[in-house]
């Protein structure tokens, strides 16, 4: 199975930990669910940086780690419902 490999990037920190998911839409909406609380959001973004194959153990990153949403957009995702619709 392949992943890719996504990293929430602190703008006054840096890149944190790695984390792999099987699709953008599933990342992108446990980015949002953690910014919506937090009182920060302009500082972080997420980026995919490569892929992971499980079955060779692989991990080819991609040439330059792409953006996939700002903390300030995602924090938007659930803020007309409050969180209760799958806003992804």
């Amino acid at each position: 199975m392949k992943y890719i490999v996504y990293c929430v990037r602190d703008r006054l920190v840096g890149f944190g930990a790695l984390l792999p998911d099987t699709s953008e839409a599933n990342a992108i909406r446990n980015f949002a669910v953690s910014m919506r609380s937090n009182p920060t959001v302009r500082d972080y973004d997420l980026y995919a940086l490569g892929e992971y194959d499980t079955a060779s153990g692989a991990i080819v990153p991609f040439p330059v780690p792409k953006l996939v949403i700002t903390g300030t957009d995602a924090a938007t995702l659930y803020a007309s419902d409050g969180g209760s619709s799958n806003a992804v």
